[in-house]
């Protein structure tokens, strides 16, 4: 777990990610949309006109490593 932690993602690794995670959800449906974003520990604050997005998005080097949008 510690591995994890000092793992840090190339933007190449972010992009390939998202783009697995986009092009599966397409065909999911609203249940397995849900337990995707539950699957990828999304959470979303929302205070004013300000957004926070956070979630664990996976990358083949390690198997999960947290990066936080905002």
């Amino acid at each position: 777990m510690q591995a994890n932690r000092k793992f840090k993602p190339t933007r190449n690794d972010v992009e390939r990610a998202c783009h697995l995670v986009s092009q599966n959800l397409k065909s999911l449906s609203l249940d397995e949309k849900r337990m995707a974003m539950e699957a990828l520990q999304v959470r979303v604050w929302i205070d004013g006109n300000s957004v926070e997005i956070e979630g664990a998005i996976p990358v083949p080097e390690v198997s999960i490593a947290s990066k936080s949008l905002t």
